[in-house]
């Protein structure tokens, strides 16, 4: 026969959790976009984008 064990833990604990996810959540993404706009590669998409023109969502559906 096979044991569980359950651990209840309260509201405030998974609380505690949540916030201590969001804020690892948060140092992670601020380092990945500090990164990102760092890189060669972030200005070339830039420079490779200004080729493009800027149409509205109604003008795309008239062609």
């Amino acid at each position: 026969m096979s044991t569980h064990r359950t651990t209840t833990k309260s509201a405030e604990d998974k609380a505690t959790a949540r916030r201590e996810l969001s804020e690892r959540l948060q140092a992670s993404i601020t380092d990945q976009v500090a990164a990102l706009v760092d890189s060669d590669a972030w200005t070339a998409y830039l420079d490779h984008m200004t080729a493009f023109h800027s149409y509205s969502f109604n003008n795309l559906l008239r062609a």
